[in-house]
């Protein structure tokens, strides 16, 4: 879900906004007497449709060299080393202090990945890097969404108790239960075995 979230996000902005890649001079190869340099109020001296391009064969690649912004491959690789290097901080418990270290490397090395990911596109000249730099900051953001309040549960209502609950158990003494998400709370699946004990009793 949350690749899918980011590759809405960076459809929206490649196909509204329309950026030239780097590289689109040497994609389209211009035929450079159509246009009209001097000429300041014309239309000849912009890029309108393909017409300007001599590479007739190859008009499918005019159409990926006008979807610049924002980096696709960095918003996609910030979104898996932020989901994975948060994954693995709170769902990965270590008991050995000396295994706390391997740790810290792989989600060093995961956001390494992200940010050479995105330092690789500029060097190829695929894109610029301001289009790095925003694709990065949506997959950031979008895999602290889907991690803090999708993966955790924090932002789904219906799995909330709206009341304390009170339960006992063979007459022992009534347990509260509070809110799921915040301190001292427990899981609406163990609020459910809970209910099958009481009812077998």
């Amino acid at each position: 879900m949350g690749m899918g979230i980011t590759m809405f996000i960076t459809d929206i902005g490649k196909y509204s906004v329309g950026r030239l890649r780097p590289h689109f001079y040497d994609v389209c190869k211009p035929d450079w007497s159509k246009l009209n340099c001097t000429n300041t109020d014309g239309v000849e001296n912009y890029f309108v449709g393909n017409d300007y391009c001599m590479d007739k064969e190859n008009s499918w690649k005019f159409k990926d060299a006008r979807l610049s912004f924002p980096s696709g491959h960095s918003s996609y690789s910030a979104f898996i080393a932020t989901f994975l290097v948060l994954y693995l901080d709170r769902f990965v418990q270590l008991s050995n202090p000396l295994m706390h270290l391997p740790k810290f490397f792989i989600q060093t090395g995961l956001a390494s990945a992200a940010i050479y990911c995105g330092f690789s596109r500029i060097s190829d000249y695929k894109h610029h890097p301001t289009d790095v730099f925003v694709g990065l900051t949506i997959g950031f953001f979008v895999g602290l969404i889907v991690f803090f309040y999708i993966l955790t549960g924090s932002c789904l209502p219906l799995l909330k108790l709206k009341e304390p609950i009170s339960l006992s158990v063979n007459g022992d003494e009534p347990q509260s239960i509070k809110h799921y998400g915040t301190s001292g709370t427990t899981h609406p699946d163990e609020l459910y075995q809970t209910s099958e004990i009481n009812q077998q009793i």
